[in-house]
């Protein structure tokens, strides 16, 4: 929960993107299909354990269920969506950049950290990624393309291409 509240609060001062994606449910007992990917980047800081604070540079990807993800609710789930979100983190002064982003669920200084969110009327549910990879092909201010496999905590596979791009 912590985690999820510093993400949280990153999500607050950013702007999205918007773009293609085939990110759907490979195995597991969770239908998820993406339709359109978002992204957008910022710098902040990670809360540490003792109190203290990492300085980082995020590129946080979104992978929504349907077309009209990006918009003024800045990162809040709306209740009846599903996303699959990709926080990519670096310790500052190293830039988030194309390459191999292994996914933990640990903190994460330097890596991915990765969630899958459903929410409907009568609730819903958050599970975290505990294995995997994201492979960043591209990344730009214009577009953040590339792929995800990842592992939930409940053993569903989630795997696909990703293209993002911002949002006019």
């Amino acid at each position: 929960m912590r985690r999820l509240a510093w993400v949280g609060a990153l999500l607050l001062a950013a702007a999205c993107g918007g773009g293609a994606t085939d990110v759907q449910t490979r195995s597991g007992d969770i239908a998820f299909a993406g339709t359109t990917a978002y992204f957008f980047t910022a710098r902040a800081a990670i809360g540490l354990p003792d109190g203290g604070t990492v300085p980082i540079n995020l590129l946080q990807l979104d992978i929504h269920a349907s077309a009209d993800g990006c918009g003024p609710w800045q990162g809040v789930v709306p209740p009846t969506r599903s996303v699959l979100a990709v926080s990519l983190i670096r310790p500052e002064p190293t830039p988030v950049t194309s390459g191999r982003y292994p996914v933990s669920l640990q903190t994460v200084i330097d890596g991915a950290w990765v969630s899958f969110t459903h929410q409907e009327p009568a609730g819903g549910i958050v599970l975290p990624g505990v294995s995997g990879q994201i492979d960043l092909a591209r990344v730009s201010e214009t577009t953040a393309a590339g792929s995800v496999d990842v592992t939930l905590q409940d053993g569903s596979r989630m795997e696909g291409d990703f293209s993002a791009s911002p949002c006019p």
